[in-house]
């Protein structure tokens, strides 16, 4: 059965802080390596945002709502998106409600940021179905549907309601950790989620409303997503100031240190170093060794600007400096002229 892609409403700033949000908790949740971790992050087609593997077999769908403490209805009513998903015969295999939180009184376990619908007591959860049931009912394209409907109760069941109290800046510290975080500017969280945010509004911007899609794989044509390595690289280019990749600059430091090599073959070696560069950074689950090893050369540099590459060779070498284990040498060296030449030169 076709999918019709509808209209998304507009939303205000705190919305948009709360869609920014679930796109940070996703790409931090869906961080691993396994086959169907998160590889696609589709913005505003589905949903706010519906996550998918890299073979859109699944997908995880999120509603961010920026309101809180409201009525089991209203909250029923914001589940209207989700529910219409679940119906249908696209391969959605989670259905999440972003949203500020509940009013204590409503929930078994207050405390919990992360819940599911038997965690709302009995008069709560009777309020979410008849809230999504008059919300359906009131939208005249759902087939069927009527009060009591077996499927409102069994979407209920699946749907997991999440009210973190992270804000947009502690996803980012926590994805660099403090130890590096300490080596960078103070604001260099904020400076992140901007440019993410705004990557994520100019994607908001571009309507497919009405498109007809025949299976969940062909948005892939319209490329309204953003990638696991896009956010990444937004991370590691503001970091950078520039993007390391492909800047095609080779810094003076690293040019010395091979410039025995014979000039016609000088930029194939520093092509292939930062070639070694982004596979240590892209690769998934070695996030954490990829920042130990900036931080790692970062102490060195403020101990010593002076420092040569020569010296950090000696230290890879002689294993008191770890290198990240996707990376060579000479990429390795190649990190740290870009670290010093971006922190500890001025």
């Amino acid at each position: 059965m076709a999918y019709i892609i509808s209209h998304t409403e507009k939303v205000q700033p705190q919305g948009r802080q709360k869609e920014l949000e679930a796109l940070l908790f996703l790409f931090s949740e869906k961080s691993g390596i396994e086959e169907n971790e998160i590889e696609y992050f589709i913005i505003d087609v589905f949903n706010d945002l519906t996550g998918a593997d890299k073979k859109y077999s699944e997908g995880s769908d999120f509603q961010s709502k920026y309101s809180k403490n409201e009525t089991p209805e209203e909250i029923g009513g914001n589940l209207l998106t989700l529910f219409r998903n679940y119906l249908s015969d696209f391969p959605f295999v989670s259905f999440t409600l972003f949203y500020g939180g509940s009013d204590p009184k409503y929930l078994i376990n207050p405390a919990l940021e992360e819940c599911s619908y038997s965690n709302f007591t009995e008069k709560a959860r009777d309020g979410i179905a008849r809230g999504l049931t008059k919300k359906v009912l009131d939208d005249g394209t759902f087939e069927g549907v009527l009060f009591g409907d077996h499927r409102i109760s069994k979407f209920l069941a699946k749907v997991r309601f999440l009210s973190p109290s992270k804000d947009p800046e502690t996803y980012i510290s926590e994805y660099l950790n403090e130890q590096t975080k300490q080596f960078l500017d103070p604001d260099i969280c904020a400076r992140i989620c901007k440019k993410i945010r705004q990557a994520q509004q100019d994607l908001k911007s571009t309507s497919l409303e009405g498109k007809c899609l025949s299976t969940f794989s062909e948005i892939s044509r319209y490329g309204h997503s953003l990638t696991y390595d896009q956010i990444k690289s937004l991370i590691l280019n503001t970091v950078f100031s520039t993007d390391i990749f492909k800047n095609p600059n080779i810094p003076d430091e690293f040019r010395a240190y091979i410039s025995q090599t014979p000039e016609c073959d000088i930029k194939e070696r520093f092509e292939l170093a930062q070639s070694g560069i982004f596979k240590a950074y892209v690769v998934r689950g070695l996030d954490k060794e990829f920042w130990d090893f900036f931080k790692s050369v970062c102490s060195i540099y403020k101990a010593n600007k002076s420092t040569s590459l020569q010296t950090i060779s000696q230290m890879i070498t002689s294993n008191s400096l770890k290198m990240h284990p996707m990376m060579d040498l000479e990429s390795s060296l190649l990190f740290s002229s870009y670290i010093k030449g971006e922190y500890y030169e001025n």
